[in-house]
């Protein structure tokens, strides 16, 4: 134990930066006033899925990341897909994935460390040690609510500006040829057995508010931000809608048929059940590149919407 602090010691040693950068104060999600390079050049994301993918968007990569390994293979969430990220072909270090490994850590010595609020397991003080360390609440803040965050953060305001606008004018576009304000769309999935609700789908459900699109009656009385609500068979119907997104998750599924499959073995029979399944009005989505974070896949998902929906003469 003495041997692995001293260890632990002597990497913290090295990861402080030799020359004195320019700092200013951020505001994190704790409410905290927490000093941070002006120009961070050494950002060290402990959150994969969402801050990594949205700081290559916003043109500020970090030198190091949490993933996640599938046989032994080292694996960014989405990465591949969404922003073209192949953890074996980057110079991005590996921080683990749950827990973080600390040393790893301070031993890619970064400037600014971004704490996502799923690392319970992880004692924060000990990254505030390595660098300036930010606290952000990845659940209260999606898709361009935590871009928004990032680039205070990154100092890359310019960069969103683009990508905020090229949304913008898609999102325009999408409900000038849908009728978005008299469509309903309903998100879930089955899982174990069981119908779970998603409210929203992460950035599929913000690229539906933002595009005006009505939800079921029920959707009201469901916690917000809670992606996993279970439902019973009995209620599956109240969710039926003009349109249904289901989410598949390949290559953990092989595609979409696994996630009717799974509907029809929590509820048999439920596509003649739903007037959407029934007349062929079921757009499935990849799930992992759903529940990302990414202005990228925020306008194909309204390409995918848009192609779907849009009707000859209308």
């Amino acid at each position: 134990m003495r041997h692995h602090f001293t260890a632990f010691a002597a990497l913290l040693a090295f990861a402080c930066p030799a020359v004195a950068q320019e700092t200013r104060t951020v505001v994190d999600d704790l409410g905290r006033t927490v000093e941070v390079p002006s120009e961070p050049k050494r950002i060290a994301s402990l959150d994969g899925k969402l801050v990594t993918n949205l700081l290559i968007e916003l043109g500020a990569p970090p030198i190091g990341t949490q993933a996640r390994t599938v046989n032994q293979e080292i694996m960014l969430d989405a990465g591949p897909t969404v922003t073209g990220t192949f953890m074996g072909d980057t110079d991005l270090a590996f921080f683990g994935t749950y827990p973080i490994d600390v040393e790893a850590v301070a031993a890619a010595k970064p400037d600014l460390i971004i704490f996502a609020n799923w690392l319970a397991d992880n004692d924060m003080s000990q990254f505030e040690a390595i660098a300036p360390t930010v606290y952000v609440d990845i659940d209260a803040r999606v898709g361009q609510d935590l871009g928004a965050f990032l680039a205070e953060l990154t100092n890359t305001q310019d960069r969103l500006a683009i990508l905020d606008a090229r949304y913008e004018a898609q999102i325009a576009q999408l409900k000038a040829i849908v009728d978005t304000e008299n469509t309903t769309v309903s998100t879930f999935r089955a899982f174990d057995g069981t119908i779970r609700v998603l409210h929203p789908l992460m950035i599929v459900g913000q690229v539906l508010e933002d595009a005006g699109f009505r939800f079921p009656e029920i959707f009201a009385t469901f916690e917000r931000g809670v992606d996993d609500i279970p439902l019973s068979a009995e209620e599956l119907q109240q969710l039926d809608a003009d349109w249904i997104v289901l989410p598949y998750y390949y290559p953990r599924e092989p595609g979409p048929q696994a996630a009717y499959d799974a509907m029809e073995q929590a509820f048999p029979g439920w596509c003649q059940a739903m007037t959407a399944c029934r007349e062929g009005r079921v757009i499935y989505v990849p799930g992992f590149e759903a529940t990302t974070a990414s202005y990228d896949y925020s306008m194909v998902l309204v390409n995918i919407f848009q192609s779907h929906m849009a009707t000859l003469g209308g």
